[in-house]
């Protein structure tokens, strides 16, 4: 059987860069990015930095979190499927109130086609009914309230929790 081992290479003993791996096979070595290796469908499930403006509300609202209010932001891609899941809790909404909280789609990936997904929302502590949707050709999963109202205005009492897989150009 073809050796296939995969291992991690640091610049210090290799002279690659710190995000790359070497894949052997059958003695022919490939060097690919760590991105590479998840795109391909060998993906484990990656870890986004926090990025506070990847949450966004839609219009003039806003929605601030934290670092410590992401407790889970994490995605995996198999071959043209992309699954992102999310626990945002204790973050706040404001500003001119609208119906879209918004996630940026991470990786800097695009949606290939419309999506929609039942999440768990708390509305200023108000147990409430949402979906999580991604558009064609669009780059945000957007946290819209069954019936489309608007998110009430909060501190620290806005909880967003779920997940949704979609295709990615």
């Amino acid at each position: 059987m073809a050796d296939q081992r995969i291992s991690d290479l640091t610049a210090a003993s290799s002279g690659i860069a710190t995000d790359q791996v070497e894949v052997n096979q059958g003695g022919t070595s490939l060097r690919v990015t760590a991105q590479q290796l998840v795109d391909s469908g060998h993906g484990a499930w990656v870890t986004p930095t926090f990025n506070a403006g990847d949450f966004t509300g839609n219009g003039s609202m806003t929605w601030t979190l934290a670092s410590g209010d992401v407790d889970t932001l994490a995605y995996t891609i198999q071959g043209k499927k992309m699954t992102v899941s999310f626990v945002l809790n204790t973050t706040t909404v404001g500003g001119t109130l609208n119906t879209n909280l918004q996630i940026l789609i991470p990786a800097s990936k695009t949606a290939a086609k419309s999506m929609v997904n039942p999440v768990y929302v708390f509305d200023n502590l108000v147990a409430t009914t949402a979906y999580a949707q991604v558009n064609t050709a669009g780059t945000t999963i957007s946290i819209i309230k069954f019936g489309a109202g608007n998110w009430n205005a909060s501190t620290n009492q806005t909880y967003v929790l779920g997940q949704i897989t979609f295709e990615i150009q």
